[in-house]
């Protein structure tokens, strides 16, 4: 990936999150889309896009992303804060789809994690940013 490339994710990303927090959902689709576009190897943007899709209407949408994620991850070490994220998203996900037995058990390893920021079993795009 290159220098430039990478910081426009970044950009695009960070934009993708301001739309969320101002409730326009599909503008930051598009920023998230075109976050992973740019650097389809940045953990960062696809961890943005999955937090959208699990607050969704079809939340399961959501877990193909984590698995990318997770493949990403396991290239490059991420601080606890992001295994916290992963492993709360993917129990967001799971439970917003009806899976609680899955779900349970994530979420209360993100909280272990990062209480201050899973306490609630949710992640908001402001927590992200």
């Amino acid at each position: 990936c290159s220098l430039v490339g990478s910081e426009m994710c970044i950009r695009d990303r960070l934009e993708g999150l301001r739309h969320d927090e101002a409730g326009q959902r599909s503008l930051a689709r598009n920023q998230y889309k075109l976050a992973i576009q740019l650097d389809p190897g940045n953990p960062y943007a696809y961890l943005a896009y999955a937090r959208h899709l699990a607050e969704g209407r079809d939340p399961a949408r959501a877990l193909p992303y984590l698995d990318k994620l997770d493949g990403l991850l396991a290239i490059e070490r991420a601080p606890p804060g992001v295994e916290a994220h992963r492993v709360g998203l993917r129990g967001a996900a799971l439970r917003a789809t009806g899976d609680t037995d899955a779900a349970a058990p994530l979420l209360v390893k993100a909280r272990e994690l990062a209480p201050e920021l899973w306490s609630d079993g949710h992640l908001s795009a402001a927590e992200l940013r």
